[in-house]
Protein backbone atom coordinates (compact mmCIF):
# COMPACT_ATOMS: atom_id res chain seq x y z
CA UNK A 1 0.00 0.00 0.00
CA UNK A 2 1.86 2.99 -1.24
CA UNK A 3 -0.64 5.63 -2.24
CA UNK A 4 -3.13 4.85 0.56
CA UNK A 5 -6.25 5.50 -1.51
CA UNK A 6 -8.69 4.47 1.20
CA UNK A 7 -12.30 4.09 0.06
CA UNK A 8 -15.16 3.38 2.44
CA UNK A 9 -17.90 1.30 0.82
CA UNK A 10 -21.47 1.23 2.18
CA UNK A 11 -24.01 -1.40 1.12
CA UNK A 12 -27.60 -1.05 2.34
CA UNK A 13 -29.67 -1.77 -0.77
CA UNK A 14 -30.75 -5.24 0.38
CA UNK A 15 -31.24 -7.19 3.59
CA UNK A 16 -27.52 -7.06 4.38
CA UNK A 17 -26.06 -4.00 6.07
CA UNK A 18 -22.38 -3.87 5.27
CA UNK A 19 -19.29 -1.71 5.11
CA UNK A 20 -15.90 -2.40 3.57
CA UNK A 21 -12.62 -0.54 3.41
CA UNK A 22 -10.46 -0.81 0.32
CA UNK A 23 -7.00 0.56 -0.28
CA UNK A 24 -5.48 0.67 -3.76
CA UNK A 25 -7.97 -1.89 -5.16
CA UNK A 26 -7.59 -4.29 -2.26
CA UNK A 27 -10.22 -4.91 0.41
CA UNK A 28 -8.50 -4.68 3.78
CA UNK A 29 -11.59 -5.07 5.97
CA UNK A 30 -15.26 -5.91 5.55
CA UNK A 31 -18.11 -6.15 8.05
CA UNK A 32 -21.59 -7.35 7.12
CA UNK A 33 -24.66 -7.88 9.28
CA UNK A 34 -26.97 -10.43 7.69
CA UNK A 35 -30.07 -9.42 9.59
CA UNK A 36 -33.06 -7.81 7.93
CA UNK A 37 -34.07 -4.30 9.00
CA UNK A 38 -30.86 -3.70 10.98
CA UNK A 39 -29.45 -0.85 8.88
CA UNK A 40 -30.54 2.04 11.08
CA UNK A 41 -29.26 0.28 14.20
CA UNK A 42 -25.81 -0.88 13.11
CA UNK A 43 -24.57 1.12 10.10
CA UNK A 44 -23.02 4.06 11.96
CA UNK A 45 -21.32 1.72 14.44
CA UNK A 46 -19.96 -0.48 11.64
CA UNK A 47 -18.40 2.54 9.97
CA UNK A 48 -16.76 3.72 13.20
CA UNK A 49 -15.54 0.20 13.93
CA UNK A 50 -13.97 -0.45 10.53
CA UNK A 51 -12.09 2.87 10.59
CA UNK A 52 -10.86 2.31 14.15
CA UNK A 53 -9.93 -1.33 13.57
CA UNK A 54 -7.88 -0.38 10.50
CA UNK A 55 -6.17 2.36 12.52
CA UNK A 56 -7.01 5.22 10.17
CA UNK A 57 -8.89 8.47 10.59
CA UNK A 58 -11.83 9.73 8.57
CA UNK A 59 -9.52 12.42 7.20
CA UNK A 60 -7.52 9.69 5.45
CA UNK A 61 -10.51 8.51 3.43
CA UNK A 62 -10.27 9.57 -0.20
CA UNK A 63 -13.87 8.66 -1.06
CA UNK A 64 -17.08 7.12 0.17
CA UNK A 65 -18.91 4.71 -2.14
CA UNK A 66 -22.55 3.87 -1.55
CA UNK A 67 -24.93 1.50 -3.28
CA UNK A 68 -27.31 3.73 -5.20
CA UNK A 69 -30.03 1.26 -6.11
CA UNK A 70 -32.33 -0.11 -7.08
CA UNK A 71 -33.15 -1.91 -3.87
CA UNK A 72 -34.87 -1.43 -0.55
CA UNK A 73 -36.34 2.08 -0.28
CA UNK A 74 -35.56 2.36 3.44
CA UNK A 75 -32.12 0.77 3.11
CA UNK A 76 -31.08 3.07 0.27
CA UNK A 77 -32.33 6.11 2.15
CA UNK A 78 -30.30 5.20 5.26
CA UNK A 79 -27.13 4.49 3.30
CA UNK A 80 -27.45 7.67 1.27
CA UNK A 81 -28.01 9.80 4.37
CA UNK A 82 -24.86 8.49 6.05
CA UNK A 83 -22.77 8.81 2.87
CA UNK A 84 -23.97 12.34 2.20
CA UNK A 85 -23.22 13.27 5.80
CA UNK A 86 -19.65 11.99 5.51
CA UNK A 87 -19.20 13.86 2.22
CA UNK A 88 -21.08 16.99 3.29
CA UNK A 89 -20.34 19.98 1.10
CA UNK A 90 -18.19 17.70 -1.08
CA UNK A 91 -15.53 17.57 1.62
CA UNK A 92 -14.87 14.02 0.44
CA UNK A 93 -15.45 12.35 -2.95
CA UNK A 94 -18.75 10.46 -3.26
CA UNK A 95 -19.10 7.45 -5.56
CA UNK A 96 -22.53 6.22 -6.63
CA UNK A 97 -22.47 2.45 -7.23
CA UNK A 98 -25.50 1.11 -9.16
CA UNK A 99 -26.53 -2.17 -7.57
CA UNK A 100 -27.31 -4.13 -10.74
CA UNK A 101 -24.13 -2.91 -12.44
CA UNK A 102 -22.07 -4.01 -9.43
CA UNK A 103 -23.57 -7.49 -9.64
CA UNK A 104 -22.86 -7.78 -13.37
CA UNK A 105 -19.34 -6.45 -12.86
CA UNK A 106 -18.67 -8.98 -10.10
CA UNK A 107 -20.17 -11.82 -12.10
CA UNK A 108 -18.00 -11.03 -15.10
CA UNK A 109 -14.88 -10.32 -13.07
CA UNK A 110 -15.09 -13.57 -11.11
CA UNK A 111 -15.07 -15.88 -14.10
CA UNK A 112 -12.92 -15.70 -17.19
CA UNK A 113 -15.21 -18.29 -18.78
CA UNK A 114 -18.17 -15.91 -18.98
CA UNK A 115 -18.55 -14.92 -22.60
CA UNK A 116 -22.29 -14.28 -22.48
CA UNK A 117 -24.44 -11.25 -21.91
CA UNK A 118 -25.54 -10.92 -18.28
CA UNK A 119 -29.02 -10.46 -16.85
CA UNK A 120 -28.42 -8.91 -13.43
CA UNK A 121 -31.17 -9.45 -10.83
CA UNK A 122 -32.07 -8.53 -7.23
CA UNK A 123 -35.33 -9.17 -5.37
CA UNK A 124 -37.93 -6.43 -5.10
CA UNK A 125 -41.24 -6.78 -3.32
CA UNK A 126 -44.32 -8.82 -4.24
CA UNK A 127 -42.20 -11.69 -5.65
CA UNK A 128 -40.75 -9.49 -8.39
CA UNK A 129 -37.14 -8.85 -9.35
CA UNK A 130 -35.34 -5.78 -10.56
CA UNK A 131 -33.43 -6.85 -13.64
CA UNK A 132 -31.23 -5.30 -16.31
CA UNK A 133 -29.22 -6.71 -19.21
CA UNK A 134 -25.52 -6.04 -19.83
CA UNK A 135 -23.35 -7.11 -22.74
CA UNK A 136 -19.88 -8.65 -22.41
CA UNK A 137 -18.38 -5.14 -22.18
CA UNK A 138 -20.82 -4.44 -19.31
CA UNK A 139 -22.73 -1.76 -21.22
CA UNK A 140 -26.44 -1.65 -20.43
CA UNK A 141 -28.68 -3.22 -23.06
CA UNK A 142 -32.02 -2.48 -21.39
CA UNK A 143 -33.48 -0.20 -18.78
CA UNK A 144 -34.25 -1.47 -15.28
CA UNK A 145 -37.34 -3.67 -15.34
CA UNK A 146 -39.55 -5.38 -12.76
CA UNK A 147 -40.38 -8.99 -13.62
CA UNK A 148 -41.14 -12.32 -11.98
CA UNK A 149 -38.30 -14.81 -11.87
CA UNK A 150 -40.24 -17.12 -14.19
CA UNK A 151 -40.57 -14.32 -16.75
CA UNK A 152 -36.85 -13.62 -16.56
CA UNK A 153 -35.95 -17.27 -17.03
CA UNK A 154 -38.45 -17.85 -19.83
CA UNK A 155 -37.29 -14.75 -21.74
CA UNK A 156 -33.58 -15.51 -21.38
CA UNK A 157 -31.77 -16.03 -24.65
CA UNK A 158 -29.17 -18.75 -25.25
CA UNK A 159 -26.36 -16.16 -25.21
CA UNK A 160 -27.39 -14.79 -21.80
CA UNK A 161 -26.77 -15.85 -18.20
CA UNK A 162 -28.70 -14.78 -15.11
CA UNK A 163 -26.58 -13.52 -12.25
CA UNK A 164 -27.60 -11.94 -8.95
CA UNK A 165 -29.44 -12.36 -5.69
CA UNK A 166 -32.25 -14.86 -5.19
CA UNK A 167 -34.95 -14.51 -2.56
CA UNK A 168 -35.37 -17.36 -0.08
CA UNK A 169 -38.57 -18.38 -1.86
CA UNK A 170 -36.60 -19.03 -5.05
CA UNK A 171 -33.56 -20.68 -3.48
CA UNK A 172 -34.19 -23.91 -5.40
CA UNK A 173 -33.18 -22.06 -8.58
CA UNK A 174 -29.61 -21.63 -7.34
CA UNK A 175 -28.41 -24.41 -9.66
CA UNK A 176 -29.54 -22.56 -12.77
CA UNK A 177 -28.69 -18.99 -11.72
CA UNK A 178 -25.29 -17.67 -10.59
CA UNK A 179 -26.40 -16.76 -7.08
CA UNK A 180 -24.45 -14.03 -5.26
CA UNK A 181 -24.69 -12.48 -1.81
CA UNK A 182 -25.01 -8.72 -1.94
CA UNK A 183 -22.30 -7.41 0.39
CA UNK A 184 -20.09 -4.37 0.76
CA UNK A 185 -17.20 -6.38 -0.64
CA UNK A 186 -19.14 -7.13 -3.81
CA UNK A 187 -19.84 -3.41 -4.27
CA UNK A 188 -16.16 -2.57 -3.65
CA UNK A 189 -14.91 -3.96 -6.97
CA UNK A 190 -16.97 -1.55 -9.07
CA UNK A 191 -16.38 1.27 -6.57
CA UNK A 192 -12.62 0.94 -7.04
CA UNK A 193 -13.03 1.07 -10.83
CA UNK A 194 -15.24 4.17 -10.67
CA UNK A 195 -12.72 5.83 -8.36
CA UNK A 196 -9.88 5.16 -10.80
CA UNK A 197 -11.98 6.76 -13.55
CA UNK A 198 -12.77 9.86 -11.42
CA UNK A 199 -16.50 9.16 -11.66
CA UNK A 200 -17.82 11.06 -8.67
CA UNK A 201 -21.18 12.63 -7.87
CA UNK A 202 -22.12 15.82 -6.07
CA UNK A 203 -22.90 14.84 -2.47
CA UNK A 204 -25.43 17.63 -2.10
CA UNK A 205 -27.35 16.53 -5.19
CA UNK A 206 -27.08 12.76 -4.82
CA UNK A 207 -30.34 10.80 -4.68
CA UNK A 208 -30.59 6.99 -4.76
CA UNK A 209 -32.38 5.21 -7.58
CA UNK A 210 -35.51 4.27 -5.68
CA UNK A 211 -37.54 3.08 -8.73
CA UNK A 212 -40.59 2.40 -6.54
CA UNK A 213 -42.27 4.61 -3.99
CA UNK A 214 -42.09 3.65 -0.33
CA UNK A 215 -44.89 1.26 0.68
CA UNK A 216 -45.37 0.88 4.46
CA UNK A 217 -45.69 -2.70 5.67
CA UNK A 218 -49.05 -3.63 7.13
CA UNK A 219 -49.50 -5.94 10.09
Amino acid sequence: MTSDNYILIIETSGNTCGVALSCDNTIIAEYNVFKQNSHDKVLADLIKRIVNDCDISFDQLKAVAVSSGPGSFTGLRIGAAIAKGLCFNNSMKLISVPTLHAIAFNCSDNSSTIKSDIISIIPSNKDLYYNQKYNTELSTQTGIELSSISEIINNKQDNEIICGVLSKNDSELSQTIKNLTLTAGLMAKLADKLYSEDKFVDSDEFTPLYIQDFIPKTK
